[in-house]
């Protein structure tokens, strides 16, 4: 869908997201709007941030996805979506935080869904996004974090059809990858080689190679399909069979559907992470769960979903159009995708 343009802050006009980026500085506090649906590739790069004044690129409450893709779900959420050659969100600023966006793609070999290079020591938050690909190019990696200064922390995220799902190289001490679904790799679902990472509740499932590989963290509280990976840690369990787990996982891109069935052995395996809430924002909350916001009670599953019973599931009505907002203060700067 075409991008349309309205006024943001003092009557300037920006057709697209990375418009609005390259215009401001740090000390702006504008809000405006921007008609569309899908937005192409974003770069975060230039801009001096910390960490009370940054970007969150995020969904309007009532539009984020619903735990499925927008081929699934068709429920208009916010989809950020290259085919060409270029990361899709390329963060080399400090401090950003993307959550609750469907992103799509790349078509080039060597690119990524999402890619932090950073060279300040910060926190990058990435969460409560469905990252996908075809395996039509079978390289780029879901979340690729090759950089010594940054600690990431990557949660709730639903990735598959890449190479590899989540790729730490260099990840800083204190990075935590809490609580992803890792589905149908060319390689494999994880891959880290930094000891300090830690890795809880991540369900690793039907990837080429091995469903964690080379893990040097902490591992806890895993779950995959296959009994040749490296140790999933304490608490974890292998040999899981992947159609037992999700509602539809397939590699007909379209219709995979990695929502937690009745009965999934990965429900109330997880570590109660809720305390933690406070460090990472909604990591209660399950990635199906979209306007609701809904937060966990009782046993933690593992993997980005939560399973509910079909009668406790709301899926608000999400409008099919929206824009982006783009908002900051002394405190928070944000960006809204709708």
């Amino acid at each position: 869908m075409a991008t349309t343009t309205s006024t943001i802050g003092t009557g300037k006009d920006y057709t697209t997201i990375q418009a609005w980026e390259d215009a401001r500085n740090n000390t702006d506090q504008n809000t405006g709007y921007c008609e569309a649906e899908v937005f192409a590739a974003v770069l975060f790069s230039g801009l001096t941030y910390t960490a009370t004044n940054y970007p969150h690129l995020t969904a309007k409450l009532g539009a984020e996805h619903d735990g499925r893709a927008n081929e699934v779900s068709a429920k208009g959420n916010a989809r950020i979506e290259s085919t060409a050659d270029s990361i899709i969100i390329n963060i080399q600023d400090e401090f950003i935080r993307i959550s609750w966006l469907e992103v799509k793609g790349p078509g080039n070999l060597n690119r990524h869904a999402v890619s932090v290079s950073v060279v300040s020591t910060c926190t990058i938050c990435i969460h409560h996004c469905i990252i996908h690909n075809n395996l039509a190019n079978a390289n780029p990696y879901g979340i690729n974090v090759n950089d010594a200064d940054v600690a990431s922390d990557v949660y709730r995220n639903m990735v598959y059809g890449y190479a590899y799902g989540v790729v730490y190289l260099a990840a800083a001490n204190n990075s935590v990858i809490h609580c992803n679904t890792l589905y149908s790799h060319a390689a494999a679902g994880e891959y880290t080689g930094n000891a300090a990472t830690v890795i809880s509740n991540n369900a690793a499932f039907a990837n080429a190679s091995k469903d964690f590989y080379d893990i040097t963290g902490v591992m806890d509280y895993n779950a995959s399909s296959d009994g040749t990976a490296d140790d999933e840690g304490a608490n974890s369990i292998a040999n899981l069979t992947t159609a037992n787990q999700f509602v539809n996982p397939t590699t007909t891109w379209a219709q995979t559907d990695l929502l937690h069935k009745l009965g999934a052995g990965i429900i109330g395996e997880g570590l109660d992470l809720s305390a933690q809430k406070a460090t990472y924002p909604e990591i209660d909350v399950s990635i199906r769960n979209g306007a609701t916001r809904a937060t966990i009670t009782g046993a933690w599953d593992i993997g980005a979903d939560q399973y509910e019973a079909a009668a406790a599931v709301g899926h608000p009505a999400v409008r099919r159009f929206g824009g982006v907002e783009f908002c900051g203060n002394h405190k928070n700067q944000g960006m809204r995708v709708w």
